[in-house]
């Protein structure tokens, strides 16, 4: 049985994740119940998927219904390392800078 990219993000599969956003490029910011492959997998504390997923370039400022982000959902699992993958200040900062 195959799993979806989400499924496969939240039980870790980095390998089927890689070759699921290979052969489908566009599921990488897919939803699924408001959360992306990312959320998912930060919620679930995969920290190999989380890298590989930033590295992708997943979108982070994708929000659910309540508003929570990736960064919001990491820092809530406690888990530094995903915490510093997804707080990519780099990224945040060009997207504030003052005109």
């Amino acid at each position: 049985m195959q799993q979806n990219l989400h499924t496969q993000c939240a039980l870790g599969h980095l390998q089927s994740v890689m070759e699921s956003i290979k052969r489908n490029p566009s599921s990488l910011n897919s939803l699924v119940q408001g959360w992306s492959p990312l959320m998912f997998a930060c919620y679930h504390g995969r920290e190999d998927v989380v890298a590989n997923l930033v590295q992708m370039n997943a979108d982070l400022l994708i929000a659910d219904s309540q508003g929570q982000t990736a960064l919001l959902i990491a820092a809530s699992s406690n888990n530094l390392a995903i915490l510093s993958n997804v707080y990519d200040v780099s990224y945040l900062n060009e997207l504030f800078v003052p005109y």
